[in-house]
């Protein structure tokens, strides 16, 4: 019998999964799974080719060496182990990976609204038509010139 950390609730049997924090149930583990695996999704759109735990850009020798995962620069990738063991170790890190990221708040907010400013200006570019696309206009217009001439006239 064990107390779920998420959900509150004493469940019989073993625990589904257990780290730093606490002993999880099946569903509480489930609900983790699916929004973790929802943020990397829009995540990953967001920030196509470059490192979803660093940031980096993620270099053509960097993909599929080591990981499965485009997503994953191949130094994060070889740092998980270490990473998964500490977690698993103690909470500690947790703890100390929570102070950084708020004393770095400030920071990374300044880099966000770099980067969308950048992808602002990337999608404010006009696309100019191709040639036989701005024939084609221009012979509408003169097309639509006459009609109206011709109403004006009527």
């Amino acid at each position: 019998m064990f107390k779920c950390c998420m959900c509150k609730m004493f469940k019989d049997g073993e625990p589904e999964m257990k780290n730093g924090l606490g002993v999880f149930c099946k569903d509480c583990k489930d609900k983790m799974k699916t929004k973790t695996s929802e943020g990397i999704k829009g995540y990953k759109m967001k920030n196509d080719g470059y490192c979803l735990w660093c940031g980096e850009k993620i270099e053509d020798t960097d993909l599929k060496k080591e990981s499965g995962d485009n997503h994953v620069c191949c130094s994060c990738n070889r740092h998980r182990d270490w990473l998964l063991r500490c977690i698993r170790h103690t909470n500690r890190v947790i703890r100390y990976v929570t102070r950084v990221e708020e004393k770095e708040k400030p920071e990374r907010k300044a880099r966000e609204k770099i980067r969308e400013s950048r992808e602002i200006n990337a999608d404010q570019v006009e696309e100019k038509p191709l040639p036989e696309q701005e024939a084609r206009l221009n012979r509408i217009e003169l097309m639509l010139n006459k009609l109206i001439g011709k109403l004006g006239d009527i």
